[in-house]
């Protein structure tokens, strides 16, 4: 098997936990996914993880004017997933379940990510788990099917000596 860096470790342990929680969400092993885009119907309730965007931190510049040197130091990226949880559609009578159930979905997601001690390991003793809040489509001008997007930073040690070459 080949080494993986921490962005995938990380990655990974996100999607392991999404399959871990889906038993307390009613939501079956066989509708969690990764990077997957359109959820039918017939699937859902389900559960999903984008990859979402990284970015690095830029530490000890302090002055624009100074030359940008090609040397490479271990450094804090940021991990930006998005975790979505989508329920399942109801009827006309049903649609005031649906806040309750996507607060509960929010809590569950929320806690099991923040706690679990595989994550902080990844992150080393310089990172940290950011949490920068969920949307929902409840909202005007939105579909309003039931679906909920959590969103995290995850700051971690990214070294390049670490990272695989093949």
């Amino acid at each position: 098997m080949p080494v993986q860096d921490r962005r995938e470790l990380i990655l990974a342990r996100l999607h392991a936990i999404l399959t871990e929680v889906a038993p307390d969400l009613a939501v079956e092993a066989s509708s969690v996914f990764r990077n997957r885009g359109v959820i039918p119907v017939e699937i859902q309730p389900a559960l999903t993880l984008l990859d979402g965007t990284e970015g690095v931190a830029i530490q000890g510049r302090t002055s624009s004017r100074q030359p940008n040197l090609m040397v490479w130091r271990p450094g804090i990226s940021i991990l930006r997933p998005q975790v979505w949880s989508i329920l399942k559609p109801r009827g006309l009578d049903e649609w005031a379940e649906i806040g309750p159930e996507m607060s509960m979905h929010r809590r569950v997601l929320f806690h099991a990510i923040t706690t679990d001690t595989s994550i902080i390991s990844l992150l080393s003793s310089n990172g940290h788990i950011e949490y920068l809040g969920c949307d929902t489509d409840m909202q005007t001008g939105s579909m309003m099917e039931g679906q909920l997007m959590l969103n995290f930073a995850f700051h971690y040690l990214l070294d390049v000596s670490e990272l695989p070459t093949n």
